[in-house]
């Protein structure tokens, strides 16, 4: 390209942008509004070459420029083509259908976190059961311990208390026998006063007599 051609092209360039109506876009996101089809065109215009049959709702474009006096904005597509599209079949967020499906894939996705929270919780209860049940077990070993001490040592202690209600009945027998044999004592000491008693009055009965019988011999005359 010349020179003049160039410096024509620019002055095109910059006449279109300074004229009334038209205004330069930093590359802005818009969306197809609530419509079935909606033809892009090459121009600002119901007059230009329809570059593109119909639109489908929804479908994403990079708003480039406006042209207000016109109604028209010139649009970029995913595939890179360009092209102008009646402002008032853009809006600058997505439509309802769009936004209802994300809402529904959040609500899926925050359905998905609680059932992971559940899991989460559902998990830390098992723990916790597992731990409390493995204290249970503990506290019942250790009440089982507690209890054979103590069955042992009921054990012991019923055995002491037969052992002592052995002795006291071995004491009672002693006593019973000591008692038998003092009585036997007293008999005997009873029986052996008697006895030497009857032995003096033998005695004694005894003298009387032979004092009887010498009395009773006749002297001799030692002369005779």
């Amino acid at each position: 390209m010349n020179g003049p051609v160039k410096r024509l092209a620019c002055t095109f360039a910059l006449a279109a942008l300074a004229a009334p109506g038209f205004s330069a876009l930093a590359q802005t996101t818009m969306y197809i509004s609530d419509e079935y089809r909606v033809p892009l065109r090459s121009g600002p215009s119901g007059e230009h070459r329809i570059l593109h049959w119909g639109l489908p709702t929804g479908t994403v474009v990079e708003a480039l420029e406006v042209d207000e006096d016109a109604g028209f904005t010139h649009v970029r597509l995913p595939s890179g083509n360009e092209g102008w599209l009646p402002n008032q079949y853009l809006v600058g967020e997505p439509i309802a259908r769009m936004q209802l499906a994300d809402a529904e894939a959040r609500i899926t996705e925050l359905e998905g976190l609680l059932a992971g929270n559940d899991a989460a919780a559902a998990l830390a209860n098992a723990r916790e059961i597992e731990r409390s049940h493995a204290e249970l077990e503990r506290a019942h070993a250790e009440l089982e311990q507690e209890l054979e001490r103590v069955r042992s040592t009921s054990e012991q202690g019923l055995g002491l208390y037969e052992n002592n209600r052995d002795l006291v009945q071995l004491n009672t027998n002693l006593r019973a026998e000591v008692d038998d044999l003092l009585a036997q004592r007293d008999s005997l000491e009873q029986n052996v006063e008697r006895q030497w008693m009857l032995i003096g009055g033998c005695l004694v009965l005894v003298g009387l007599l032979l004092g009887v019988a010498i009395k009773s011999r006749p002297r001799r005359n030692s002369w005779a």
